[in-house]
């Protein structure tokens, strides 16, 4: 089964992180006591929970120019070696 890829970036003045894929997507407010990249793990977080793909695998992420993108990894996925 293939998810949709989600998205992040920092909203524009900074205070929020929008996560997106072509389901939808949700804001986090940044928490300045996080990194930059806890912060952006968090908002794939919420959007998972948000929209039911939390359970679906891990999802593993690295940053992008404007942000970050996550891809859900299966088990499936680690047996095959893609």
């Amino acid at each position: 089964m293939f998810l949709q890829a989600i998205t992040t970036k920092l909203t524009h003045n900074g205070s929020r992180v929008k996560a997106t894929a072509q389901a939808g997507s949700v804001y986090v407010a940044y928490d300045f006591g996080m990194t930059n990249a806890d912060n952006h793990r968090a908002a794939c977080e919420a959007f998972t929970v948000k929209f039911g793909w939390a359970d679906y695998g891990t999802w593993v992420g690295g940053g992008t120019k404007t942000g970050g993108a996550f891809v859900c990894v299966t088990e499936q996925d680690m047996a095959k070696g893609s």
